[in-house]
Parts: C-alpha cells; sequence; structure tokens
C-alpha cells in the first residue's frame, strides 16, 4: 500500500475539493494523524482521509441526527464489539478528533479484513449500512454513499 509523505495530504485536499480555511486547516492539522492511524490499521490514508470528508467534512464537533459523532461519524451505541477492540465511546470521547480518526481507522480497517474480502468499496458499504452489505450481494455497488467516498478519493489521488 502506498503511504504518502507528511505534507501530501495538506497541500492536495484543499485543491482539489471545496472546503473552507477552517476545514483546510484542519486536514493539515489532522494529516499525521490520519497517516498514523491508517497505516496502523492497514487502511490507504486517502480512503480515510476521503471517508473524513464525506462524513464530516473535517468538521470535528459534528454529529448527524443518527447521533453518529465527530469526524469520522461512529455512532457510540455501535462501538464495543471486535471492530472497536471491544471498547465503547461515548459521543463526546468520538468528538475528539484524534480518538475519532483513531477509531474510525481501526473501524474501517476491521472491515476491510474481516467482513469484505479485503474490498474496500465492501468495507464502506459496511462502514455506512452495516450488515445489509452482507446480505445483499454488490448492494455495495449501489450504495451512494461508497460512490460518494470514492468520488472525493479519485479527485484527491488524481491530485497525486
Amino acid at each position: 500500500m502506498f503511504v504518502p509523505t507528511m505534507m501530501l495530504l495538506c497541500s492536495i485536499m484543499p485543491n482539489a475539493l471545496p472546503m473552507s480555511k477552517k476545514q483546510a486547516k484542519n486536514v493539515c492539522k489532522y494529516e499525521k494523524t490520519i497517516l498514523k492511524e491508517a497505516a496502523k490499521h492497514d487502511v490507504d490514508p486517502y480512503l480515510l482521509a476521503s471517508l473524513i470528508y464525506v462524513e464530516s467534512a473535517f468538521l470535528p464537533n459534528v454529529v448527524s441526527s443518527a447521533n453518529a459523532c465527530g469526524l469520522t461519524q461512529v455512532v457510540p451505541r455501535y462501538t464495543g464489539g471486535p471492530e472497536t477492540g471491544y471498547r465503547k465511546y461515548t459521543c463526546r470521547q468520538l468528538k475528539d478528533p484524534y480518538t475519532s480518526i483513531r477509531v474510525g481507522a481501526q473501524i474501517l480497517g476491521y472491515m476491510i479484513e474481516n467482513y469484505a474480502e479485503l474490498n474496500e468499496d465492501k468495507a464502506l458499504c459496511m462502514y455506512n449500512a452495516g450488515s445489509v452489505c452482507l446480505k445483499k450481494r454488490n448492494f455495495y455497488k449501489k450504495l451512494y454513499y461508497v460512490k460518494k467516498v470514492r468520488k472525493v478519493y479519485d479527485k484527491i489521488t488524481d491530485g497525486c
């Protein structure tokens, strides 16, 4: 897996995607953590950054109507299983950007390795829609969320 050098996300993402100065600043602020956690959990750092952009637009205090929290929009009630090392998290904890990136990378890496047969798109489907992605064959190919993350991914990797 290709691991970008430091400052690559910081220089590419704000030029490739629409974002405010605050969002661009946050990409730079969290870049080292994204790279570190992506490497630790065997996740493509561009994929993790794309997921964060789609989930929260790099705004760490976002809470969705489904109570998904933080940069990676993890739902606290779905933590505590093997994908989070059996650790439960609160919304307050997940609003911490570094915790959110770590937990999101951990979950995505777990999905890629254990459920998705190393297929990143299947893992993205699981991350967003859960077990329906296992029950419905090729559901991940139709899920708008997967297409949206891939579109962001393509935009930032084209800038490499």
